[in-house]
């Protein structure tokens, strides 16, 4: 059972939680700067990526370097002792998560009743036994099927147009009977 009497220490930490996790740090640090963070989360992310503080943003190499030359963080046991007797407080960003949280419920119902209101009206909107209806769609989908037909026949004749000028600037000469390069080839050879 934590001590409950009042532990008083030279200079609190300007921080009662962990920055990075967001809870009461149960093997806190002290860094430099006067904040505090858990072993875990210091081992997690300060020490592997940034070295700087997550909250102040100063940078922790030089007292890292001299830190781990002495055997690695140590816990602060006074520190420690001093959240203990501290009065847990709600995070202002697990207040906000809450608050967000029950928002994107109410989002989440709302775009639900919005999507069945939609569902709802389209099922009173379409109706399937209306011959002009149906007789006005099949028509639109001949003729765009139609277009496409056209579309890709055109495209057929530019691709069979672009392969023989292609072959052409290559110097390939077509001399079958139809084509008009071996109609003058043939003419220049019985001259």
């Amino acid at each position: 059972m934590p001590n409950t009497s009042k532990v008083r220490i030279k200079k609190p930490p300007l921080n009662t939680e962990c920055p990075a996790c967001l809870s009461k740090p149960n093997d806190p640090i002290r860094l430099p700067c006067n904040h505090i963070i858990c072993l875990t989360c210091y081992k997690r992310n300060i020490e592997l990526t940034s070295l700087h503080c997550p909250l102040c943003k100063r940078r922790l190499s030089n007292w890292s370097r001299s830190i781990n030359t002495n055997g690695g963080p140590k816990v602060d046991p006074v520190v420690k002792r001093w959240l203990m007797t501290q009065k847990p407080q709600t995070s202002k960003r697990k207040r906000v998560s809450k608050v967000s949280s029950t928002s994107s419920d109410s989002i989440k119902k709302d775009f639900e009743q919005e999507i069945l209101h939609f569902r709802n009206k389209e099922n009173t909107n379409h109706d399937e036994d209306n011959p002009d209806e149906i007789a006005s769609m099949f028509s639109t989908d001949i003729e765009e099927q139609k277009q496409i037909e056209q579309r890709l026949l055109r495209e057929r004749e530019d691709a069979r147009i672009a392969l023989a000028l292609n072959n052409s600037f290559r110097g390939v000469v077509d001399r079958s009977k139809n084509s008009p390069d071996a109609y003058s080839l043939r003419s220049k050879r019985m001259a």
